[in-house]
């Protein structure tokens, strides 16, 4: 395999998906960390895990992707690769800090740092969301005592 080949084919034979936390334990270790640009980093996977999970939660009735997911390879070496992927997603939060019931459309990115030297292991994650759509998120909607506790 070329670079290139040898980081698209070890992410495909990984099957990772960000959002699938059973996966966690498998492809990441205490050292692996996720940063949401403009919020916070969360490291090892029971923190990652923490994290993806309120983003999954009943918080939220809809939180699909709408378009076709598209990754793009960033960097490849012998042993690490950088993936990009994009994806628009809509999002409703629970009536009970959404009372309009109002739906949200806003692009999603996300960079995966991943090592192939001896497998598949997440080093690092990077979701950014636009600050428009996470002002309207944690500044209108869950700025509650509520959702703090």
């Amino acid at each position: 395999y070329t670079k290139t080949q040898k980081c698209l084919v070890e992410l495909q034979k990984a099957n990772f998906d960000v959002y699938d936390t059973s996966s966690y334990f498998r492809v990441m270790d205490e050292s692996s960390r996720l940063s949401l640009t403009e919020t916070g980093t969360w490291t090892g996977p029971n923190d990652i895990k923490e994290y993806v999970d309120f983003v999954l939660s009943d918080l939220f009735n809809i939180h699909n992707p709408i378009s076709d997911r598209t990754i793009d390879l960033m960097s490849a070496t012998d042993d690490d690769c950088v993936v990009l992927t994009h994806t628009m997603t809509k999002v409703r939060v629970d009536k009970k800090f959404n009372p309009e019931g109002k739906c949200y459309i806003t692009p999603n990115h996300t960079s995966i740092h991943y090592s192939v030297k001896d497998g598949f292991k997440v080093k690092s994650i990077t979701v950014f969301y636009p600050k428009p759509a996470l002002n309207l998120l944690f500044g209108d909607h869950f700025n509650t005592n509520e959702v703090r506790d």
